[in-house]
């Protein structure tokens, strides 16, 4: 990454979109994950629409009942039902989330089972506030990348910036907020990527559980692992090789991770990729390998 200024994220975050439409979509992208968190705009927002779209559906099989359109009747009714089986999963999921942002399990929505009661009790909970950050943020330290290692930024907010300074205030706001967790800066840089450069495990493990795609690239063709073993984050090349991330990726030169490991000397990281498959004598796409470029560079050096 380029140099530039450190970044220093404001502990408060705003939105700069106020289409209602991006919740419902949002769901839809997160329609498998459970172990994430909602805040309560998100998922009410998401209801809501949901709410609009069955009433609509419903007014339409109405009137054609009252017009007498019996076969338009039967094709409403099929429709209601596709559409009920389609948000299914999404709806499951995202109260889930909002179970766990309450800090509760999503299991609690067994309670269903109970008739009525637990209708209303699960109603009260999914109206809770946030709670699932409140001992984390108590006992932590924001951490802030070093200057090397982070790009140039522009001067408005992000979540790109958010999580490479580990403000967790921004960076859980601009989520719930709506801000797409695989967005890019002018560099391609996403918010995973900074945080892997920053050594920032708790961040990374944040933006995965909210769906942060491993396999995003800069524009050099970069991966998050790619970087978090050039810079030297055993623990964060780890948690992404353990949880998919591909180990075999080559960036825009033929790079891959090992082949940074090895040109910045960090050892540990070089023995734990080999030992999950990753090939020492790799060569980029100039044919030069690893410890070739590691010697040009100390050859320069001592020059």
């Amino acid at each position: 990454m380029k140099r530039g200024t450190t970044i220093v994220a404001p502990r408060f975050c705003f939105t700069t979109t106020h289409n209602p439409m991006k919740w419902y979509f949002r769901a839809l992208r997160h329609y498998a994950d459970f172990s994430g968190e909602a805040s309560r705009k998100e998922f009410w927002m998401f209801m809501l629409l949901n709410i609009a779209i069955l009433a609509a559906i419903r007014i339409a099989i109405v009137a054609e009942f009252i017009l007498e359109y019996d076969d338009v009747v039967i094709r409403g009714w099929t429709v209601l039902g596709l559409y009920l089986a389609f948000i299914l999963l999404p709806t499951l999921a995202i109260c889930t989330r909002r179970l766990n942002d309450a800090g509760r399990s999503g299991w609690c929505l067994l309670v269903l089972i109970i008739p009525f009661i637990g209708a209303i009790l699960l109603l009260v909970w999914l109206c809770e506030p946030s709670q699932a950050y409140e001992i984390r943020d108590r006992d932590y330290t924001p951490y802030t990348p070093p200057r090397a290692a982070t790009p140039n930024i522009h001067p408005n907010i992000s979540i790109m910036e958010a999580a490479g300074s580990a403000s967790w205030d921004a960076v859980r706001c601009l989520v719930r907020e709506g801000d797409y967790v695989d967005a890019k800066d002018k560099n391609g840089y996403t918010p995973l990527i900074y945080a892997a450069v920053s050594g920032n495990l708790e961040m990374v493990k944040f933006l995965h559980r909210n769906g942060a795609n491993f396999g995003a690239r800069d524009y050099e063709g970069k991966t998050a692992l790619s970087w978090a073993a050039a810079m030297g984050h055993l623990d964060v090349v780890k948690y992404l090789h353990q949880n998919g991330a591909n180990i075999h990726s080559r960036d825009n030169s033929g790079k891959d991770p090992i082949f940074w490991a090895i040109i910045q000397q960090h050892l540990e990281i070089i023995t734990y990729l080999h030992e999950h498959g990753a090939d020492i004598n790799i060569q980029d796409y100039n044919g030069n390998d690893g410890l070739m470029h590691l010697l040009k560079h100390l050859k320069k050096r001592n020059d």
